[in-house]
């Protein structure tokens, strides 16, 4: 309501501005993450034909069995670490878009408890998705993407509010408001599926 006209049209153009480098960031970030997960994947398959070239069916079966069991084992431990970085993540940003806030669980590993909306959860699916998909386990990219996409929309609006804060005077501060924030949310996880499919 203290809004004058032209503070209105400064926000419209700052949160528009914002949508566009949400949707730029998640999707490029979102593209490397699946050339990772490719790049692995090739690698562990190179690995396993150069050994059956060489008629060496035990030490290919052993390269393929081992590095999966390696990935999964590697992914695991990243659940350990971020309890809230399990599963698909959509129930939980389904409940956190209604208003629920999705408790993270307990981590065994460190005693403390995670948050489904923490930087260390966004570190701990990204990776985990990164190790369980080349793995060979019966999963795809869909669920995890939008879960990632979400919290990267998340934490880079809150880049931006707190960069609006520390370089621009006063009157240009951007404050994100409760329900903008699940905006940014929904927006990130909209990319995600956008850029999995």
């Amino acid at each position: 309501r203290t809004f004058t006209p032209i503070m209105r049209t400064r926000r419209r153009i700052f949160i528009w501005g914002l949508y566009f480098c949400l949707g730029v960031s998640v999707a490029a970030i979102i593209v490397y993450v699946l050339h990772a997960c490719d790049a692995i994947m090739k690698v562990r398959t190179t690995a396993t034909e150069k050994l059956l070239n060489k008629n060496d069916l035990l030490g290919a079966w052993m390269a393929w069995t081992g590095s999966s069991l390696l990935l999964c084992l590697a992914a695991c431990v990243m659940v350990l670490w971020q309890p809230a970085a399990a599963s698909s993540g959509i129930p939980g940003l389904i409940g956190f878009l209604n208003g629920v806030n999705p408790i993270g669980g307990k981590s065994p590993l460190t005693g403390k408890n995670t948050g489904f909306l923490s930087r260390e959860a966004l570190i701990a699916k990204t990776l985990g998705m990164i190790l369980s998909i080349p793995s060979g386990l019966c999963l795809g990219p869909e669920g995890p993407i939008i879960h990632i996409g979400a919290l990267m929309a998340h934490h880079t609006t809150a880049f931006f509010q707190m960069l609006s804060h520390k370089l621009l005077p006063d009157r240009f501060h951007f404050s994100v408001k409760t329900s903008e924030a699940r905006d940014f949310l929904a927006t990130g996880a909209a990319v995600g599926i956008c850029v999995a499919f």
